[in-house]
């Protein structure tokens, strides 16, 4: 590396003299760098070698602080938490409408009572399942003495006519005029009701209030298929 030459017959010697150790040697042609003063701002370097840190480290820079915008979650009609973005759920109330079990259940069992005479005659079974649920007595009259049984018999319902008899109902009760089940039966012609009857243990030999059996009332009223059916 070549250092160039500088001329020093222009520059000022005298002022070398305040200061000994920086003056030039004679044969030198140019001035010697003058001494470095240590200040509070420097720390020399064999400070910083002492503390393990390397001269060239730079110390990492802190990242900003990041601030995250949250939402409150949204809750779901099964109480789940699901993110903000999705739609929301609207709980819904159903109120569907009262079942015939519902309804009954309201009921006494002097008012299933009461009602279990038309259940029959209409031929509702399921009616008259769930009235009898409810404690609908089955041989409960009317102001004629006719129960409900005889009110099936009347319309040859012979599935109703079965659902009374097992749950208690007297295959055998007389009505005021001392009809049976029997006899009502066999005046309107429903041989499966009289069949029915006649298995569950209704007495084909009763009389009514006129002396006449049920074989003969259906004899009267041509029912003549019924009548040979019960031999009158």
């Amino acid at each position: 590396m070549n250092i160039p030459r500088f001329d020093t017959s222009a520059l000022n010697l005298n002022r070398f003299k305040k200061y000994p150790e920086a003056e030039p040697p004679k044969n030198q042609k140019y001035p010697a760098a003058l001494p470095l003063r240590r200040t509070n701002n420097t720390c020399p370097p064999n400070a910083i070698a002492s503390r393990g840190v390397q001269k060239n480290h730079k110390p990492a820079a802190t990242p900003p602080p990041t601030r995250t915008l949250t939402r409150p979650p949204v809750r779901t009609v099964a109480n789940r938490t699901v993110a903000p973005s999705q739609p929301r759920i609207v709980r819904a109330s159903y109120n569907p409408a009262p079942q015939p079990q519902a309804v009954q259940n309201r009921m006494s069992s002097a008012q299933a009572s009461s009602q279990l005479f038309n259940a029959a005659k209409s031929g509702n079974a399921q009616q008259v399942a769930l009235l009898l649920q409810q404690g609908a007595n089955p041989n409960q009259s009317n102001g004629n003495g006719e129960t409900a049984l005889h009110a099936a018999a009347s319309v040859g319902n012979a599935g109703t006519i079965r659902q009374l008899v097992l749950a208690g109902a007297n295959v055998n009760a007389a009505t005021v005029q001392g009809w049976t089940p029997l006899h009502t039966a066999a005046r309107f012609g429903h041989t499966g009701s009289v069949q029915t009857l006649l298995s569950m243990g209704a007495n084909r030999y009763a009389r009514n209030s006129s002396g006449k059996t049920p074989g003969q009332l259906a004899r009267a009223a041509n029912q003549n298929i019924t009548a040979n059916q019960l031999g009158g």
